[in-house]
């Protein structure tokens, strides 16, 4: 016991306690909790417990810490903008049940599958919220990491397990790479993209949540006929494989299946690019540079400074001239810098502009969630030299052979 109160009794704790209970009640009402519940803080159904039953943000910042709040302990980042708000969608999907169905497009490397899937997961199946989850990934290695994460929060985070209690148990039910029944009798199971889902249930119970983390890859938009299949998957399996929910007497009583699809966009009519058109889909579009409006990718890296940056990159004349390019990017970072959707994470010149300028459909794609140039192939500077500053490179000679 004195070791799990030694766990909860530290400043960064009692402060967040202190900033959410204002947040949510307000200053009068929270210093009113605090005082007549200030020897229940942080047990097991005390003041802990019940804040982050209704602040999912909460919830991440005090009980998933260890992956979400830099310390001396970890070498976490330091959260952006984008995941509060990703946070607050799903506040608003699951706690205030403003919709039932949520489509979010964020860019690769922006930690969606840890603060949308994993922080979503824990948090319903801690609460008993969701009698049945399902996660949609696009492999079925991936899946089965999604569960040992899961797993490992379970039953590994100390603050988990003191204020819920053991939640896996293998003498209780099922607890494998797929699947985990909770000591709560609710169950969390991983699929692939590939698998079919009809008629999934447990212990008579469909699906009440469901979980799609990527849930397209290459080949699925190789072809229209390709994006057609995945599309009509989604509508004859997805959208059926839940429940709708229970009115009675003009009141909800039982909400409908929660759906969430969380992804990149890789074509104009891929399944994401879709469900962004679908009117009973709430969607949340973010990219890796936050343009102004009217501005483009190219008004940044093409021209000006960045233009200057990219000649030195990729002058074949120099040693080093990556080196040299972020360099002289350091030396006029002030007037070459731009908003970022991820500050913590990365670094304007290494991780945006040289895979831009590398390829810029990739990057497009998966930073910028702009597929409207995919398959249009673009030269641009090419630059004319002299016979002189021909001769001068040196070639590697790759000889043609016939098989």
């Amino acid at each position: 016991m004195q070791q799990a109160q030694n766990i909860f009794d530290t400043k960064y704790n009692k402060q967040l306690l202190i900033q959410y209970l204002k947040k949510i009640y307000g200053s009068e009402k929270a210093k009113q909790i605090l005082e007549k519940h200030k020897n229940n803080l942080w047990e097991p159904y005390g003041v802990a417990y019940s804040l982050g039953k209704r602040s999912i943000e909460y919830f991440c910042l005090m009980f998933l810490q260890n992956t979400f709040v830099p310390s001396d302990n970890n070498s976490q980042r330091s959260l952006a903008p984008v995941h509060y708000e990703v946070w607050d969608l799903l506040q608003r999907q699951f706690i205030k049940d403003e919709f039932d169905k949520a489509n979010i497009i964020i860019p690769r490397g922006t930690a969606k599958t840890t603060t949308c899937d994993l922080a979503l997961t824990v948090w319903l199946h801690c609460y008993g919220l969701s009698k049945f989850t399902v996660i949609g990934a696009k492999k079925e290695e991936d899946a089965f990491q999604f569960i040992g994460n899961v797993r490992k929060q379970l039953e590994e985070n100390p603050y988990i397990e003191y204020t819920f209690g053991k939640l896996i148990n293998k003498r209780f039910g099922t607890v494998n790479k797929q699947e985990i029944e909770l000591t709560n009798e609710t169950c969390i199971k991983a699929v692939s993209s590939g698998s079919s889902v009809r008629g999934m249930n447990y212990k008579g119970t469909r699906p009440t949540v469901f979980i799609a983390d990527d849930y397209q890859d290459a080949n699925d938009v190789l072809s229209e006929e390709a994006r057609e299949k995945k599309w009509k998957k989604w509508n004859d399996e997805i959208e059926e494989f839940g429940d709708t929910a229970v009115i009675r007497d003009g009141k909800k009583i039982k909400s409908a299946t929660k759906i969430i699809c969380i992804g990149t966009i890789m074509h104009n009519s891929c399944l994401i690019s879709r469900l962004m058109q679908a009117k009973d889909y709430i969607t949340m579009l973010r990219r890796a540079i936050l343009l102004e409006p009217d501005q483009t990718v190219e008004d940044i890296f093409d021209t000006g400074l960045w233009a200057e940056c990219k000649r030195i990159v990729y002058n074949n004349k120099l040693e080093n001239p990556v080196e040299d390019g972020y360099q002289f990017y350091l030396k006029h970072k002030l007037e070459m810098d731009f908003p970022i959707l991820w500050e913590d994470k990365w670094d304007r010149f290494n991780d945006l502009a040289i895979k831009y300028w590398k390829n810029k459909e990739s990057f497009m794609q998966e930073k910028m969630n702009d597929a409207s140039n995919i398959g249009e192939k673009k030269f641009k500077s090419n630059r004319v030299e002299s016979p002189e500053e021909i001769e001068s490179h040196t070639f590697t000679n790759v000889a043609a052979r016939s098989v």
